[in-house]
């Protein structure tokens, strides 16, 4: 979730002392001949990570205890300097004194820590560069600082609530390289937007998520199957459709179930889609139901290093007598809803009206009480 901008008068006093020593180190000369030319290009991104006797945890879910919660950066090349500023909840949040890892260890290290703050409801890491125009990070993951944080209770929702990283550009940013000056910079600005009032220089769009998700996400459209070979017209079903994740053991992951309804999407298209989010690597199992569906139990998803979107997967959405398969007696809720004004759930063609048609698919069902196999991967 992105990180909300909230800064105390205490805190400010502290990020503009904190600033002044900063502006001190960086005013030393270097050399203006260092290539420049990739401010912009980059696409940063600082967030957190949380871990507990080598674990990580989800910082959306978030149990109350001590973590080792690191900021990390990833998405930049190179580094000029770097600062990160947060405030945190201090009835519900306990931070260490003093940071267990910086972007600075080390001999090897090519930054210099311009000192951090860890009191009082706030938090700021500085880095520069020790070399003439910038230093070369990992573009997958940096982590700028670790330290140990106890959360009094389960966070609710999630640790965004409790941590929150400063938007204002004077607070938090990185610099690629020296010989762009000291003003232009990514910051936590949305795309397309340049510039913020009140502070003179050029912005690039900088992301910022205090808890991003573990693994990946799957998504997919529950559509209305139209006969026995498991054909669909790709209208979508009609009702809340629930989606439960098993794990290869047969265990139910609660936290990972999720449930659709019929909705409109950002093309002006009636869909009926389910996310399932945060799905380690791994191998699952999926149960989709709905009140007058036949259960799909037979759906295997591989997750293995990226996001999948799967596209249709059909239902049998016309068993109306629940009794978990389709016969002539399901026909009868057809024609009895003919001139019904809540009968959306009838409309099996899509046209919106119930009619003799709409019991042709019902009939082309008959017999059905099982479906082949899905492999989503």
């Amino acid at each position: 979730m992105k990180a909300k901008a909230k800064m105390n008068s205490s805190a400010l006093m502290g990020i503009l002392v904190f600033i002044a020593v900063m502006l001190i180190f960086i005013s030393i000369p270097f050399v203006s001949y260092a290539q420049t030319g990739t401010l912009g290009t980059a696409s940063p991104e600082v967030y957190c990570t949380y871990e507990k006797d080598g674990v990580q945890f989800d910082g959306d879910n978030l149990p109350a205890g001590t973590y080792d919660v690191s900021f990390v950066l990833s998405g930049m090349a190179e580094v000029s300097v770097l600062q990160v500023t947060a405030t945190y909840d201090t009835e519900q949040v306990t931070v260490a004194d003093a940071p267990s890892a910086l972007l600075s260890d080390g001999e090897n290290s090519q930054f210099d820590s311009i000192g951090y703050k860890l009191s009082d409801g706030n938090i700021v890491f500085g880095f520069i560069s020790t070399n003439e125009d910038s230093s070369a990070v990992n573009q997958d993951d940096n982590i700028i600082a670790t330290v140990s944080m106890t959360f009094a209770s389960d966070c609710d929702p999630d640790a965004d609530n409790l941590i929150i990283v400063s938007e204002n550009p004077n607070h938090t940013f990185a610099q690629a390289d020296y010989g762009d000056g000291y003003k232009d910079e990514y910051a936590i600005v949305d795309d397309g937007v340049s510039s913020v009032e009140g502070y003179d220089g050029r912005l690039y769009s900088m992301k910022c998520d205090v808890t991003p998700g573990l693994g990946h996400s799957v998504t997919a459209d529950l559509v209305i199957m139209t006969d026995t070979n498991g054909s669909t017209k790709g209208i979508p079903v009609y009702g809340e459709y629930k989606v439960d994740v098993y794990d290869t053991a047969g265990n139910l992951l609660t936290d990972k179930c999720t449930a659709s309804s019929l909705t409109v999407n950002e093309n002006n298209e009636a869909v009926n889609r389910f996310t399932l989010d945060n799905l380690s690597d791994g191998v699952y199992h999926l149960t989709i139901s709905s009140q007058y569906a036949v259960t799909r139990d037979d759906i295997t998803v591989k997750v293995n290093g990226s996001d999948i979107t799967y596209g249709q997967i059909p239902i049998i959405a016309c068993d109306f007598n629940k009794d978990g398969g389709i016969a002539p007696n399901d026909v009868v809720y057809i024609y009895s809803n003919v001139l019904g004004s809540d009968n959306q759930v009838f409309d099996l063609n899509g046209d919106n009206g119930v009619a003799p048609n709409d019991a042709v698919i019902v009939y082309s069902c008959i017999g059905t009480s099982s479906y082949d196999e899905i492999v989503i991967q």
